[in-house]
């Protein structure tokens, strides 16, 4: 049985001095452990949907969950720390590699030190799970 990992109850978003709503009275649930796809026109709302997912945004109107429990009850600390997001601007630099784009979701679980072991075992895991090692030394 698939819990929901998030929950939109009614959600409406406007961008500041826009005169109409991106998204208006959404509601969706999102299944834990399920892959989805947001399909779409342009401007139907897809990216504002995955930001306020992301909490890049906050809803005007509406509830959002995250496993039951409001966004905004996770302290930002613990939201990095589930979320990752990754965006399209600004553009990757050009001389980064797949492990070091990887090694990037480790910034949010780091203690108070550089752990490289601990973090070059974790990519290298992420690396194996999405059958990706083999391009680990290949150029974004």
């Amino acid at each position: 049985m698939n819990h929901a990992l998030f929950t939109l109850d009614q959600v409406t978003f406007r961008y500041p001095h826009a005169d109409r709503d991106v998204l208006n009275g959404l509601t969706l649930t999102i299944p834990s452990g399920r892959l989805i796809a947001i399909i779409g026109p342009n401007g139907a709302g897809k990216s504002t949907l995955l930001r306020l997912l992301g909490r890049r945004y906050r809803p005007r109107h509406g509830r959002m969950t995250y496993r039951g429990q409001p966004v905004d009850a996770y302290p930002r600390e613990v939201w990095a720390r589930k979320i990752a997001w990754l965006a399209q601007h600004p553009p990757i630099p050009p001389a980064m590699t797949v492990a070091e784009l990887v090694r990037l979701g480790c910034w949010p679980r780091r203690p108070g030190w550089f752990d490289d072991e601990r973090e070059s075992r974790w990519v290298r895991e992420a690396l194996e799970r999405l059958d990706l090692l083999p391009l680990h030394s290949r150029l974004v």
